[in-house]
């Protein structure tokens, strides 16, 4: 696909000119005489596997929000009683 257009790109793999758009812009070669023209593939995707791998806290670790969520949203056993039709 060397030369191929965006669109054209998009087309071939399923996905939305936007998307390809992106990836390149993201996965593109940092340095050197083509730096935006130049994709480099494996370095886009350990790029992304860092990007992944972030820490994300978790919203339960705040216990009054955990406490609040457990009273709306958790059923009791004895509250799931199926009733006659």
């Amino acid at each position: 696909m060397t030369g191929a257009s965006i669109r054209v790109i998009a087309g071939q793999v399923g996905r939305s000119a936007a998307t390809i758009s992106r990836e390149l812009a993201r996965g593109g070669s940092k340095s050197g005489p083509r730096a935006r023209t130049r994709y480099a593939p494996y370095a886009a995707q350990k790029q992304a596997e860092l990007r992944g791998r972030r820490p994300k806290a978790s919203k339960f670790d705040h216990p009054e929000l955990a406490s609040l969520v457990q009273t709306k949203f958790c059923v009791k056993p004895c509250q799931v009683i199926a009733e006659p039709t």
